[in-house]
């Protein structure tokens, strides 16, 4: 049988992990494919997702928290793949995550035929505040090792046109195809109901996907909300944070933090909400605005590359300069003052959901994978 193996490099909540599971589920019910996702065992965290019973979940190695260790971990996953990759030559690898990825060099190369580089974000410059690698020589390192990694004659597949660009500009190479798979939305779980019952006299809900993470920019619409005027604070009846991170280092006072224990109790927050904010300062694709737009929000984000995908501004979303904190208050002002505004863009947007399924998008990659395209 035919086996696609997805490498994660860890297995909490997280977008591009996310893709993964949806991409298996969604391969597992249409074709009859071996599939297993396997990450090294470097985090205690957890998840919450809904995984079919045909994918195969598997952490390489034990528990580890320091460095040596989730190194060893990582030598320990390149040693399965490649111990299948010469069980079944018909095996696929596909891998995403920028650190991961550099290490591609211990397979041999008479298997790159068999291994998809899914490139999900501006890996080039992911790490660039030194949030995760915080050592400018481990950045500088990371850097070279990136350039070299892209020079790899590997099947490339991309989320976006942004990140297709991205990965262009860094390479210069002119002969790798433009193969996007597209991220999508579970319409089973985030889906739009017309129940708004816990909202108060008409008052407008806002929520925001709220991470800790330099290049999210949660401080951007908390900023930006501490200067919008009483009167416009007054027609707001709640903000909802949902995050899973640490927050302790932001002052959330006027917020409700929600700690979703699943997908549906995210959904549930989204079908609650009036507009949906991103700040990133970019984004590979930046699925959650494209979920709580299926849940019927109003998308207000920043232009954050990978959002055009599925945003037009003033058309469908509202955009604005990514990190411009006046350009935002600005945005969201108007968004609440004008509710045929939002009523035009998400009329639109209805539009704009049906170009998103996992199930056309798993159908792509095994298109890819079976060199039909």
């Amino acid at each position: 049988m035919n086996k696609i193996i997805f490498v994660a490099p860890q297995f909490k909540n997280g977008g591009g992990n996310r893709v993964f599971v949806e991409l298996a589920n969604s391969i597992s019910r249409i074709n009859n494919y071996e599939l297993e996702i396997i990450y090294p065992n470097n985090s205690r965290e957890i998840n919450h997702y809904k995984i079919e019973s045909k994918v195969q979940i598997k952490a390489i190695g034990k528990i580890a928290e320091k460095l040596i260790p989730k190194l060893f971990n990582s030598f320990l996953l390149f040693r399965y793949v490649i111990e299948e990759l010469k069980i079944n030559e018909s095996t696929t690898v596909i891998i995403s995550d920028p650190i991961l990825s550099v290490f591609l060099y211990v397979i041999p190369r008479k298997y790159n035929k068999n291994i998809i580089r899914f490139i999900q974000a501006d890996d080039y410059r992911i790490y660039d505040d030194l949030f995760v690698l915080r050592n400018k020589l481990f950045l500088f390192v990371f850097k070279l090792l990136t350039r070299l990694n892209y020079k790899l004659k590997l099947k490339y597949i991309f989320n976006s046109n942004f990140t297709y660009d991205r990965f262009i500009s860094i390479s210069n190479r002119k002969d790798v195809a433009k193969l996007i798979v597209h991220p999508a939305v579970d319409k089973g779980i985030f889906n739009y109901s017309k129940s708004r019952n816990d909202l108060l006299n008409d008052k407008i809900s806002i929520c925001l996907i709220a991470r800790d993470h330099p290049l999210k920019k949660l401080e951007d619409f908390i900023r930006a909300w501490s200067v919008l005027s009483p009167h416009i604070k007054n027609k707001i009846s709640k903000v909802h944070l949902i995050s899973t991170d640490k927050l302790e280092k932001f002052d959330l006072n006027e917020f409700t933090l929600v700690r979703p224990k699943n997908d549906y109790e995210i959904a549930e927050v989204f079908r609650k909400t009036d507009i949906f904010i991103s700040t990133s300062l970019w984004e590979g694709f930046s699925l959650p605005p494209l979920e709580a737009l299926n849940c019927g929000a109003t998308i207000l984000s920043s232009d954050s590359g990978g959002v055009r995908e599925y945003a037009r501004n003033d058309y469908n979303a509202s955009l604005y300069s990514p990190g411009n904190i006046s350009e935002l208050k600005e945005k969201l002002t108007e968004l609440i003052n004008d509710k045929n505004k939002r009523d035009m863009y998400n009329r639109y947007a209805n539009e704009t959901i049906k170009e998103f399924s996992w199930d056309k998008s798993a159908k792509m990659l095994i298109s890819i994978i079976e060199n039909k395209i």
